[in-house]
């Protein structure tokens, strides 16, 4: 299903690249039915509103069948349907490919899936030279908006997920410089606060740099998805800044974010399908999982934190 109404584009891309997964193990199709809320605005023509085809923003992934070339649109959707891949199982590799393990594999599905159409490069490329992007570079991707203030509530159980400052962020910077050299930041956020307190850190000796610095449009205590489908934020403005940004934040040679955000979790997937190799990088929270969350016989992220604690 294109969305499940609270879902970001990272854990979109996420559960198509399981979805892509269990094609490919079970030598079926895969359709994406119905759309994405962050494509569906006035520069995305679509064919239908029973299918998400992402070539709006990326090359596309599919062939011309329409939903009624797959599927009877007028029949009753069956109630034990789920539109979440959400057990680990839905992203283990191939038996040919185990050897090269579970971020391996699902790094190439998701470079497979996100991959830039030509507006995109060009988008990207854009403002790029706007913002005098240059390697070496560390990107950060600090998380102020909805969803951190939501996940570190004691009701969710994810205690390291709390909003965090660029502060948080200055003593990995500090050893990234001193390890590679590297004084360069591309920051990312969803606050405008984020950018409002860079230049109480000039001191440091860093170059911060960011695509754009007014963020209100993103920054919410509701969800964004709720305010998408809300009409309460233009949904281009959403799309092309999130994708700019992590395309810009998977071309940095370092990073500095959190795994529990699937925003960060994408960068990484990239930034390592592209170079063929994982860049040096920080989390500042959880480890690398192919979807957070997921459940199983002992979700692994669970094992973790208890052994974390322990």
């Amino acid at each position: 299903r294109g969305s499940n109404g609270h879902t970001g584009f990272a854990s979109f891309a996420e559960q198509v690249a399981g979805a892509l997964n269990g094609a490919l193990r079970n030598g079926t199709s895969l359709f994406l039915r119905d759309m994405f809320d962050y494509f569906y605005h006035r520069e995305c023509p679509h064919r239908s509103v029973l299918r998400e085809d992402l070539g709006c923003y990326f090359e596309p992934l599919f062939t011309g069948c329409e939903a009624e070339d797959v599927y009877d649109v007028t029949e009753a959707e069956d109630p034990t349907h789920t539109e979440l891949l959400s057990h680990i199982h839905d992203y283990q590799p191939l038996p040919e490919f185990s050897h090269l393990g579970s971020f391996w594999w699902n790094s190439h599905l998701l470079h497979y899936i996100v991959s830039p159409n030509r507006r995109l490069q060009a988008l990207v490329a854009e403002i790029k030279a706007q913002m005098r992007f240059r390697h070496p570079i560390v990107g950060i991707h600090v998380r102020r908006g909805d969803s951190c203030k939501l996940k570190a509530s004691p009701g969710y159980g994810m205690p390291l997920a709390y909003c965090k400052t660029v502060g948080d962020f200055l003593p990995h910077l500090r050893r990234m410089r001193e390890l590679y050299g590297v004084s360069r930041v591309f920051v990312t956020s969803d606050s405008t606060s984020v950018y409002q307190e860079l230049p109480q850190w000039a001191g440091e000796g860093f170059e911060f740099i960011y695509s754009r610095a007014d963020r209100d449009f993103l920054h919410h205590d509701w969800l964004l998805e709720m305010r998408l489908r809300m009409a309460l934020v233009d949904r281009k403005e959403v799309a092309d800044a999130t994708l700019v940004d992590t395309l810009l934040l998977a071309d940095c040679d370092y990073l500095v974010l959190g795994l529990q955000s699937g925003y960060g979790r994408l960068a990484l997937s990239l930034a390592a399908a592209v170079r063929g190799q994982v860049p040096p990088y920080v989390s500042m929270d959880y480890p690398w999982m192919p979807r957070f969350g997921m459940s199983g016989p002992r979700p692994p992220w669970v094992r973790w934190w208890e052994g974390a604690k322990a």
